[in-house]
């Protein structure tokens, strides 16, 4: 089942509608007990074969502070505002299917509605925020700051894609610039991992005395307190040619995420062995495939555009519809 979304049509206007009706007093007791009478009893087999209350879906993220000028601007096929954008509140609701323009000295610091985990958005830049009403979010430009002691928890991960890679964390203190040719990383407290896209250079750095970090076999490089990560690239991903070369990414990443969760359904299948290589999977196909997305939808509308955004969204849906299978220990971590 899809999410529910607070789309841009719901944070631009909210209907309601009552509809009270009137019941007649004449004869309704009489017509009450009859009823009552009539219907039978629930057997017990019919109450325990009664399905559970389906969990409420998320809540949208809030607007815990803004800062400056800040913008709701519709993705180029999505709906047109009068001026091109609206201004975002404090309090109000943060629209996850919209991006998000922070001026320069403006932020907007959001917060989770379940989680209740704040993260800051620092401009002159552009962002996605709370995609999903989950914990994630893009950064196409700017700098994205995590705010410590603000909802965080064990197993409870924040992803933050950028055109040139992915982090994310349970409980840190990051801050990552974004321009049109680099991301900076920098691990103030905490912990945290990051996989740089294909094509990008990296170059990781350490306090004095510190340990310099490293790339390890599940394409993850963990960075610890004092630590840092600069990436590169020769020219601009956000283009035609950078958004086929993640895309084909992302659409591999997804098979080989959907192949290894099928396989376990394999008479001989070894949760052991495969389980633990799914997890590591779907974690790749996550990454590859939002770091795709965003270049994507960064481009100006055409065909070929739409054509990619339908793979993706087909790529990110693979993936994610089987449910993650039981893990026989902990999870594996990078």
């Amino acid at each position: 089942m899809a999410p529910y979304r607070m789309g841009l049509g719901g944070f631009l206007l909210v209907l309601g509608a009552c509809d009270h009706g009137s019941a007649s007093s004449g004869g309704s007791a009489d017509a009450a007990r009859e009823a009552t009478q009539a219907a039978p009893l629930p057997s017990a087999t019919h109450r325990a074969a009664t399905p559970p209350t389906p969990r409420p879906p998320p809540q949208p993220c809030k607007a815990a502070t803004v800062v400056g000028t800040v913008n709701v601007v519709p993705f180029a096929d999505g709906p047109k505002l009068d001026g091109g954008s609206l201004p975002l509140a404090t309090s109000s609701i943060v629209p996850d299917d919209t991006w998000i323009d922070v001026g320069k000295a403006s932020t907007l610091t959001a917060r989770d509605a379940e989680s209740t985990r704040e993260t800051s958005y620092v401009g002159p830049g552009r962002f996605r925020v709370c995609i999903g009403h989950k914990e994630e979010a893009w950064v196409e430009e700017g700098t994205f700051e995590s705010v410590g002691g603000a909802g965080e928890r064990p197993g409870g991960e924040q992803w933050v894609a950028t055109p040139l890679g992915v982090a994310r964390y349970d409980a840190a203190k990051w801050r990552i610039v974004v321009t049109g040719t680099t991301v900076d990383a920098r691990m103030a407290a905490g912990t945290g991992y990051f996989w740089p896209a294909d094509g990008v250079t990296t170059q990781y750095t350490a306090m004095e005395g510190g340990s310099v970090p490293g790339q390890n076999d599940q394409g993850w490089v963990r960075l610890d307190s004092g630590t840092g990560a600069k990436l590169t690239v020769a020219k601009p991903v956000l283009t035609r040619e950078g958004a086929t070369a993640a895309l084909e990414r992302c659409v591999a990443a997804a098979k080989q995420a959907m192949a290894l969760t099928a396989s376990l359904d394999e008479p001989d299948a070894s949760l052991a062995d495969i389980a633990p290589k799914d997890i590591v999977a779907r974690r790749l196909a996550h990454a590859a495939c939002a770091v795709a997305h965003l270049r994507i939808e960064t481009l100006p509308p055409s065909p070929a555009r739409e054509a990619s955004l339908e793979q993706v969204r087909t790529a990110e849906a693979g993936w994610k519809a089987l449910a993650p299978p039981p893990h026989p220990g902990p999870h594996p971590v990078p």
